[in-house]
């Protein structure tokens, strides 16, 4: 067994005595040599960064989220068929100002984004989110469906190839307390079939509003999406 006892000189004090007595005499000063080699043994084997030296990866049960945010001032506009891509007015001092993409109620429009997929992508899973609003119909519960579809490229691939199966996401107004220009969230909806690709890959996002659906009644009038989410698992830290 290993024994605590005082050393130094502690100031002048009316219990100086008594702490001496109290460390040289105390139960609790005597600690298990098991005890302190293990210490000795946690200290040892402790992480230490700077000895790294293979990526750090993470259980399949265990992958951390990340998301690439797609703005609509990053959006490429087709000439034919591009949704308008458009800045809002300050009408107000102080109002902010953003970007939108102004889908049609009557044609079908689209916009695309490209972007890399990072390396530590765990090519399982992909969600899309989208950001939204109307200016011109507030009618709860009024309809509308969005389509996402991604082609994915490699060396030697065709960058004007045909993109991947679609994915539908049905949004609606809220049902109550919704005024012109709110904000709008769609649910994360994951991604159908392989077609999104792989780490490193370069990823070409396309964004329709399909004016033929859901059936009931679809919003009255322009569409306006600020952004997407496209969130997935990461497996490793390499980037």
């Amino acid at each position: 067994m290993a024994t605590i006892t005082h050393g130094g000189t502690l100031p002048d004090s009316s219990a100086k005595a008594d702490f001496y007595a109290i460390i040289d005499n105390a139960t609790v000063g005597a600690i298990a040599n098991a005890d302190i080699a293990a210490g000795a043994a946690i200290e040892a084997t402790k992480l230490a960064l700077t000895g790294i030296d293979s990526d750090m990866t993470y259980a399949a049960s265990h992958h951390p989220k990340r998301s690439i945010i797609l703005t609509a001032s990053g959006a490429t506009v087709p000439a034919t068929n591009g949704a308008e891509q458009a800045q809002s007015d300050d009408a107000t001092e102080g109002q902010p100002s953003w970007w939108s993409l102004n889908f049609d109620k009557t044609t079908d429009e689209h916009a695309y984004w490209t972007f890399v997929m990072p390396d530590s992508y765990d090519d399982d899973a992909v969600t899309v989110t989208v950001y939204w609003t109307c200016i011109d119909d507030t009618t709860a519960s009024a309809q509308v469906q969005f389509e996402v579809s991604f082609s994915q490229l490699t060396t030697s691939d065709s960058i004007i190839g045909a993109m991947g199966t679609a994915t539908e996401i049905d949004d609606i107004i809220p049902a109550s307390g919704f005024a012109a220009g709110d904000l709008v969230i769609s649910s994360a909806t994951a991604v159908t079939g392989a077609n999104f690709g792989d780490a490193g890959d370069l990823i070409i996002c396309k964004l329709d509003r399909d004016i033929d659906g859901p059936a009931g009644t679809d919003v009255n009038g322009d569409v306006k999406v600020l952004a997407l989410k496209i969130e997935w698992g990461k497996d490793q830290d390499t980037d």
